[in-house]
């Protein structure tokens, strides 16, 4: 969460956002967070003092390599049957046949998935 928490802030700085959108966010985040640690099934193999939330961080262009890694983060995620898989993005684009196999992998996944885009650093001469 602590992650989560600061990439807001940096998000806050950078694109002038209102902390009070923030907070809701971050209460939507927490929420969302506090809800899915509640689906975890009865005979559960691996137990955790807390939910298990997964974090697939992809940066740099989308490339086919990116969609096996996200294919694998994400059946990590339904083996250990963690509770939420946050996908960090910090991306200009890329492949599109890459990007559309995430995307159907992340449909496709029975653990929940959050995606944050993180905004462009702008770039001053």
């Amino acid at each position: 969460m602590k992650f989560v928490v600061e990439h807001l802030r940096r998000a806050t700085r950078l694109l002038a956002v209102s902390p009070l959108f923030v907070a809701v966010l971050a209460g939507l985040l927490a929420g969302l967070l506090a809800l899915c640690s509640g689906m975890t099934g009865a005979g559960a193999q691996e137990k955790h003092a807390g939910p298990l939330v997964l974090d697939l961080q992809i940066n740099g262009e989308i490339e086919p390599v990116l969609a096996t890694y996200v294919e694998e983060g994400l059946a990590d995620a339904a083996r250990r049957q963690a509770s939420l898989v946050l996908i960090t993005m910090d991306t200009p684009g890329g492949l599109s046949d890459s990007t559309q196999k995430i995307v159907q992998h992340i449909l496709d996944s029975p653990v929940p998935v959050a995606v944050y885009k993180l905004p462009p650093v702008p770039v001053y001469a």
